[in-house]
């Protein structure tokens, strides 16, 4: 056939398939550049290395077809792009055209790799341009970002250095002397000071350098304009000509800024510093107003730490005439309840003191008789015996009362708060024998650290109460108990109770249920301030017609 000698010379690469798809001839140009020869044995594998990239024919059936049996099934003039797969690793980009002729199909492969490869190149060139104008303009923002971090950088480096002069002491003329120097290095001011606003007259308190000190006594000038920006919250930056209270000696500036210094709602001073036109740019508005913020906050500080100071002096005082009055109230509740005291101590005292008279003078008789036989001599031992137990009595009182008088002694030390509450039971015996009877119930002694004489107090006050509560006969219930955090002792009687109205005015300073001239409706107002001095409490239960509970709590360590 003329047309296969005429295909066989071409460098196309050409196959021929008859109509039944089977392979017929191809060419050199095929056998090269797929470096196959084709026959029906392995057509069907030629077949499935392609796969169709675009292709408009039968849409719903593409991914069912290879280009090479569309070209068939196509029966006429056919061409698409497809891809041939001629290893794992190597595709290539086949342009495929199909021309029926003669009941046979003339197809022809041209290889467009290389021009596929050039459009890659050409989209990757595209793609490197818009790329590296993307880096230069995120390169231009990462230098402005830069120069932006290394500004901030160096005004946090000279806040710090500031902010820490702030910080290094509360005295404000130190603090103002490590901060003025650094901010004169920072700013290149040639004077810096601090003015205290005076009723609207700005008074030059710190200045520095250390020459210009001199100007402590003197004013700044601040124009209306610039103290309504100050009381505004704002700095105020003014040519030197604008302003009267500069003299020529200082370098000859020629600007001032001045910064407020506010508290409360009120302008309690400022800021300010002298500078040259060439320093102007170093006027930052962040800065200003973080400097500004840092000395306001120091300023203010330091102010109120003299304040505190002051007023902690004031306490002092006030504290120490507190204590010295409380120590004579307490003493006037003493000695008021001694008052109460002396009648039955006298008595108690007396009637001792009548036995011993009576023996003495039995004695007497006893002696100036010359015969004395043995029932005189066994009364006699039975004499002595009574004076002894007499002597032992009065002994008795009087120490008790002089440990209950013991105003010396406000020491904070360790006591046996049972025996405590004996001595105050034994000053007190004369109010309750044949009358009241006194039930203990004492926990085992220990010793915890006290104010034991401010205590007696107490427990004389609520005992003293007791007593004067119970009409006729009845009980006193003493109780103590120690759970090694706390002491506690529980006082209750069998009196007449409290009404609500009463328990809630008993700790009131001068209430008292007692007749005029018994009660100064002190005690039970100093009995709570001495259990509060030693960290404790005092507590009560009462009720009409059944009696009174008192609780006293107090830290056992």
């Amino acid at each position: 056939m003329d047309i296969l000698n005429f295909i066989k010379k071409i460098d196309i690469p050409t196959l021929v398939l008859n109509g039944q798809g089977e392979p017929v001839f191809n060419n050199y140009a095929f056998e090269n550049l797929f470096e196959i020869n084709i026959v029906p044995q392995n057509i069907q594998k030629f077949k499935n290395s392609f796969s169709i990239q675009s292709c408009m024919l039968y849409p719903e059936n593409i991914v069912n077809y290879n280009p090479i049996n569309l070209a068939i099934e196509a029966n006429g003039n056919f061409r698409t792009l497809a891809t041939y797969q001629k290893s794992s690793e190597e595709f290539f980009n086949i342009l495929i055209s199909s021309v029926p002729e003669n009941g046979y199909f003339v197809i022809t492969f041209e290889d467009c790799s290389s021009d596929f490869r050039n459009f890659e190149l050409l989209e990757n060139l595209m793609e490197a341009k818009t790329q590296l104008e993307t880096l230069k303009n995120e390169n231009l923002r990462y230098l402005e970002t830069k120069d932006k971090a290394q500004n901030q950088a160096i005004k946090m480096a000279l806040l710090n250095r500031i902010f820490e002069s702030l910080r290094q002491s509360i005295e404000l003329d130190e603090t103002l002397k490590l901060s003025f120097k650094e901010l004169s290095e920072i700013f290149g001011f040639s004077k810096v000071g601090f003015v205290f606003n005076d009723n609207g007259k700005f008074e030059i308190k710190n200045i520095y350098p250390q020459k210009y000190e001199n100007e402590l006594s003197s004013f700044i000038d601040i124009d209306d304009s610039s103290l309504e920006k100050l009381n505004a919250n704002k700095y105020v930056i003014s040519n030197i000509a604008e302003v009267s209270d500069e003299k020529p000696a200082v370098s000859k500036p020629q600007c001032r800024l001045v910064f407020p210094i506010y508290h409360s709602n009120s302008l309690i001073g400022a800021i300010f510093g002298y500078f040259s036109n060439n320093n102007l740019n170093k006027m930052n508005n962040d800065m200003i107003n973080a400097i500004s913020a840092q000395f306001t906050s120091a300023i203010v500080q330091s102010y109120l730490f003299s304040e505190l100071n002051e007023k902690n002096e004031q306490l002092q005082k006030a504290y120490t005439k507190l204590e010295q009055a409380q120590l004579q109230l307490v003493n006037s509740e003493k000695m008021a309840s001694l008052g109460q005291l002396v009648a039955g101590v006298a008595h108690e005292i007396n009637t001792p003191l009548a036995s011993i008279n009576s023996n003495n003078s039995i004695y007497e008789k006893i002696f100036e008789s010359k015969e004395i036989d043995n029932d005189i001599l066994e009364t006699l031992v039975t004499m002595i015996e009574t004076d002894k137990e007499a002597i032992k009595r009065i002994s008795n009182i009087v120490k008790s009362l002089k440990r209950f008088v013991r105003l010396d002694e406000a020491e904070f030390q360790e006591a046996d708060i049972n025996k405590e509450l004996d001595l105050t039971l034994e000053l007190l015996k004369h109010e309750t024998k044949k009358r009241i009877e006194i039930i203990k119930d004492y926990c085992e002694s220990v010793e915890i650290k006290c104010f034991p004489n401010l205590l007696n107090q107490v427990f004389m006050n609520i005992l003293m109460n007791a007593i004067q509560s119970i009409d006729g006969e009845g009980k006193i219930y003493l109780t103590t108990k120690n759970d090694n955090k706390n002491f506690t002792v529980i006082i209750k009687d069998t009196g007449v109770g409290m009404d609500e109205k009463t328990k809630k005015k008993i700790f009131k300073t001068g209430f008292t249920t007692k007749k005029v001239g018994i009660g100064t409706g002190l005690g039970l107002m100093i009995s709570k301030d001495i259990v509060e001095k030693h960290s404790g409490s005092i507590t009560f239960n009462s009720e009409k017609g059944i009696g009174t509970e008192f609780i006293i709590t107090i830290p056992a360590k």
